[in-house]
């Protein structure tokens, strides 16, 4: 007996945002209306910071892929799945070597090619990137509100 596999759409927000997970939600499934896609589960992990290891609807994502319940995975963008470099390569490759390709709804490249997969580890480090320099605005913001209610 074959599993009938479903494609996975996974939702991740730092904050508990509502119209940020909506917002994803619209593009996601208008992605999978205009591919044709009806048999999809959503996991979703909200208040979860990107370079977070633990992301519970993740892990559950992965170990619905281990068990061969997934065809693919649709993303909003690359970096919802995570913000650090490592941890985004070993998730890709272990989804690569189960036959589960990640799609982007937003970020429209075929990642099977070999630009494809230059571009999804170039997205990959920006993620990492990005969130390195958030941190870095929040806490010079930090630094800066000491500094002046000592004035």
């Amino acid at each position: 007996m074959t599993i009938k596999k479903f494609t996975a759409i996974y939702y991740r927000v730092s904050k508990k945002f509502k119209n940020e997970i909506r917002m994803q939600k619209k593009i996601c499934r208008d992605y999978c209306l205009s591919n044709k896609i009806i048999n999809f589960k959503e996991y979703k992990d909200i208040g979860i910071k990107g370079n977070q290891k633990e992301k519970p609807a993740l892990n559950r994502l992965i170990r619905d892929a281990e068990h061969g319940k997934i065809g693919k995975i649709i993303v909003y963008k690359i970096d919802r799945l995570g913000r650090n470099f490592s941890q985004l390569n070993d998730l890709n490759e272990n989804l690569q070597n189960l036959g589960i390709d990640i799609n982007s709804a937003t970020q429209k490249f075929n990642f099977k090619t070999r630009e494809g997969k230059l571009i999804l580890r170039i997205l990959m480090m920006m993620s990492e990137f990005e969130s390195g320099m958030i941190s870095d605005r929040v806490m010079d913001g930090i630094k800066s509100k000491k500094y002046y209610s000592k004035k």
